[in-house]
């Protein structure tokens, strides 16, 4: 029971892991034992994230775009040639575009699904492939409350967040006999750099608060607990979920 949550010594890539909650899951894996990779798309503030990830272990990070296949090929292989295997990956990297649905153009909404959706495609299918062979492996997908529940301007968001529930269970399905887990993560109103405007607006703060049942923005640590038992043999019989920590907004 002792090692029921252990994430010790196991390989995890986080993207989207140099900076809000990515950095968050990121921090609370590499402090925990594991050895982590993170990528993002500004070297800049990988650079910061592994300065502060190395002082709790061995964190490494890449410059990738996720939504480009020949990139995330290269970053799988750099990562496979130096680790042999990767027990745990959190597709974590995402955007959101706050504009109106008869204003956005298709090279908008088509940025929107590259990296929220096709990127968490190509890293399972690409990471998964070694996990699959090795009949082992948990792969932790980010979704929102936005899958489930629509938010006025984010028409492309809400849209590529249901497709992440959609995709979880699907590949869940596929490759379970694999005894490859597939589950998701999906945050309500946390408190990160992405809505600091929305909390600094008295009114639209007011209103959001008023749809939580506990009252209050959630704190980023508030999902490590949730993650670890998504990636640690606790969950050894879970797969195909979403597990909502949003404080109880979708059950209104």
């Amino acid at each position: 029971m002792n090692d029921l949550f252990s994430v010790d010594g196991k390989v995890a890539v986080v993207t989207g892991g140099a900076r809000g909650l990515g950095y968050t899951y990121a921090e609370a894996l590499v402090s925990l034992g594991a050895r982590v990779i993170i990528c993002d798309i500004i070297q800049e503030n990988i650079d910061i994230a592994i300065e502060k990830l190395s002082t709790y272990g061995i964190a490494e990070g890449y410059l990738v775009n996720v939504s480009s296949e020949a990139e995330v090929i290269a970053f799988v292989n750099r990562v496979l040639n130096k680790y042999k295997n990767v027990d745990i990956l959190i597709n974590n990297a995402g955007v959101v575009q706050r504009v109106a649905a008869d204003k956005m153009d298709g090279d908008e909404w088509e940025r929107v699904m590259s990296i929220n959706v096709k990127g968490t495609f190509l890293c399972s299918r690409y990471f998964g492939e070694e996990m699959k062979k090795r009949k082992k492996g948990k792969i932790v997908n980010i979704s929102s409350i936005a899958g489930r529940k629509g938010l006025d301007l984010r028409l492309a968001y809400c849209t590529s967040k249901s497709a992440i529930e959609h995709f979880t269970r699907t590949l869940a399905a596929e490759w379970g006999p694999d005894f490859v887990q597939v589950n998701a993560i999906a945050p309500g109103f946390i408190k990160t750099s992405m809505n600091e405007d929305l909390r600094n607006d008295p009114i639209r703060y007011k209103k959001m608060v008023e749809q939580v049942p506990l009252g209050r923005f959630g704190e980023p640590e508030e999902l490590v607990g949730t993650l670890l038992y998504l990636v640690s043999s606790a969950s050894d019989y879970v797969t195909g979920q979403t597990i909502f920590v949003d404080g109880g907004i979708i059950t209104k």
